[in-house]
């Protein structure tokens, strides 16, 4: 019941993440300040969502840290770019939404086969660390020119 219980969490909490972009640029409400809100929320969510697949005893430490340090390095990768004027929007193939998602449905499935989280976690930190590699390229290239 937990894991259905969390999954219904996480999914509706990625759902409003996820809005609350396109609300402000409806608006015409988006800010600095918000861009920076939702960056730094996110980070926090990952962490969370890191925290819940170990205390779920499905994962263990040394995974749970590899999942954790390799989806931050995939938003560093970005905002450091961004820093430098290049725009890594889109670069990589585990962006948030992809680990969302494998996360959702790790969580939804876990009550069956707990096993699940684990899996999931193996997938979230190779596709991340593929991305940091990606993004390394990319910018690199990019501030080659």
């Amino acid at each position: 019941v937990y894991f259905l219980v969390s999954g219904a969490l996480l999914a509706a909490g990625s759902f409003l993440d996820g809005l609350d972009g396109s609300l402000a640029r409806l608006l015409g409400s988006q800010s600095n300040f918000g861009a920076f809100l939702d960056s730094f929320t996110d980070r926090i969510s990952d962490s969370l969502i890191v925290l819940g697949f170990l205390l779920s005893g499905a994962v263990d430490a040394v995974l749970a840290l590899g999942m954790l340090a390799s989806s931050m390095l995939v938003s560093y990768a970005r905002a450091r770019a961004e820093g430098l004027g290049v725009s890594l929007k889109e670069v990589g193939v585990g962006e948030r939404a992809v680990r969302l998602l494998a996360a959702i449905a790790a969580t939804f499935t876990a009550y069956i086969n707990p096993l699940t989280l684990f899996a999931a976690a193996i997938f979230i930190t190779v596709v991340s660390m593929i991305t940091v590699v990606q993004r390394f390229i990319a910018t690199a290239a990019a501030l080659r020119r």
